[in-house]
């Protein structure tokens, strides 16, 4: 082959600069470029034709290849990696700030960013591109906007150990925030301990002069982060720098009270925000007064939780849907609930699918989330995976069905007039056809 269509990190980001980074050939468009790599199920080799067909300026191939638009390299992962490790050693950035944990990491990372907004020149990681793939891709794509930052804010994922430790190697955080660590993803974990220490991970790399800031009503994260040699902020309902007090709902707002360093200040949040997502609140305005931001509540009217799927509220035809199908756990139903419990309302309406990712938990799972299904009136399941139906072991059923348009029926007989509906499922479930369906009936009077 010859050397001029071999790939070192220097060229490869003089050639990707501005452009965007595909690995799956179905989205690529005119002026992308595709990198090949192989996964567990498909090679990405097998689709560079694809790419070029439908517009990548270049390819990057482990394989040879005589097309001059096909770069090779032995590794094209390690290229993404390395080339994503010179944009952060050569960049300005002021403070990085890295976010994990079973639930929240988004809702975190979209506060702290509206927050610190006001305060200088804000990255952070866009939508869910939180894993050894999708950040690389969100480092190289926005190689401008971090060359000149004050504040980078990276979500980190988890489907497996080590994924956190990589990140932490590659980003090197000066903050690192660690919200939560529950059921979520348990099944990938050999116990529960491992994914513990998966989570606690993130602070491996913090220096003297950095910060950890946890979650202080957790006993054993703060076991685990005891001997850090860095400063430790906690927030929490009982315990920590920063306490949420209490909360509740007028019209479409959230009142929420809280101490922070034994000062009491209450916020007022547009939209209706559950009980996890305030200590989330908590945890980015925590982080904020970390950075020596002296009033983190300025412009916090404008913050309002646009987020798909997470705990969306909407009352159509009088009938009030709660739209939480962007993942699930059994804390993020124990949160719901807090909240729901709040909320005026006539009967409950739980409509739900199964929590993935458990493994060997997963009966366990779904029999405790039958228990907390008990606060509600009425409950759906929906058995497109029949996980779930370990729930009828802890709870009793009113309709089940795998069929989507079967739900919306059911509920469009058995809903009336002030009644609340809570949807919860996996993403994986697709449980939204169902709520689709129910809000096109409400809509069309069906």
């Amino acid at each position: 082959m010859s050397s001029s269509k071999q790939l070192d990190v220097k060229r490869f980001l003089k050639l990707t600069d501005g452009r965007k980074i595909r690995i799956d050939s179905r989205v690529v468009k005119i002026g992308d470029v595709f990198i090949a790599l192989k996964g567990t199920r498909v090679d990405g080799n097998d689709f560079i034709d694809d790419a070029l067909k439908r517009g990548a300026i270049f390819g990057v191939s482990n394989r040879s290849s005589d097309n001059p638009a096909v770069f090779f390299h032995p590794d094209p992962k390690k290229l993404l990696i390395e080339a994503a490790a010179f944009i952060l050693k050569h960049s300005k950035i002021k403070h990085k700030i890295a976010i994990t944990g079973s639930n929240g990491k988004t809702t975190t990372k979209e506060i702290l960013a509206s927050i610190l907004s006001d305060y200088g020149k804000v990255f952070k990681t866009p939508g869910n591109l939180n894993t050894e793939i999708g950040i690389p891709i969100a480092i190289l794509e926005n190689r401008s906007q971090l060359a000149e930052c004050d504040y980078a804010i990276f979500e980190f994922g988890t489907s497996k150990k080590g994924d956190i430790s990589f990140l932490t190697d590659l980003v090197n955080p000066d903050i690192a925030v660690l919200l939560n660590v529950g059921t979520a993803h348990r099944g990938n974990f050999n116990d529960e301990t491992e994914l513990l220490q998966e989570k606690c991970s993130i602070f491996e790399t913090l220096q003297k002069d950095s910060t950890a800031i946890t979650n202080g009503d957790d006993k054993r994260i703060r076991s685990m982060i005891s001997e850090l040699s860095c400063k430790k902020l906690f927030f929490g309902q009982r315990n920590g720098d920063l306490k949420i007090m209490k909360f509740d709902y007028s019209k479409n707002n959230t009142f929420v009270a809280f101490k922070a360093f034994g000062e009491m200040k209450m916020a007022k949040l547009k939209g209706i925000w559950n009980s996890g997502q305030l200590l989330d609140f908590g945890a980015a305005y925590l982080t904020a007064l970390s950075l020596k931001i002296e009033e983190p509540l300025l412009n916090i009217n404008r913050i309002i939780l646009p987020f798909n799927n997470r705990f969306s509220v909407e009352n159509i035809a009088g009938i009030i849907l709660i739209n939480d199908c962007y993942n699930s756990s059994l804390e993020s139903v124990e949160s719901a609930i807090k909240s729901i419990a709040k909320l005026k309302k006539e009967r409950t309406f739980a409509v739900v699918g199964s929590i993935l990712e458990q493994g060997k938990y997963s009966k366990k799972t779904h029999e405790e989330l039958g228990r907390l299904l008990n606060f509600f009136d009425h409950i759906v399941l929906y058995t497109k995976d029949t996980q779930v139906e370990a729930v009828q072991n802890t709870a009793n059923i009113d309709f089940k069905s795998s069929n989507p348009e079967e739900v919306a029926e059911w509920l469009k007989k058995n809903c009336r007039y002030g009644d609340l509906v809570y949807f919860k499922a996996s993403r994986g479930v697709a449980l939204e056809e169902a709520i689709l369906s129910f809000r096109r009936r409400l809509q069309s009077g069906e």
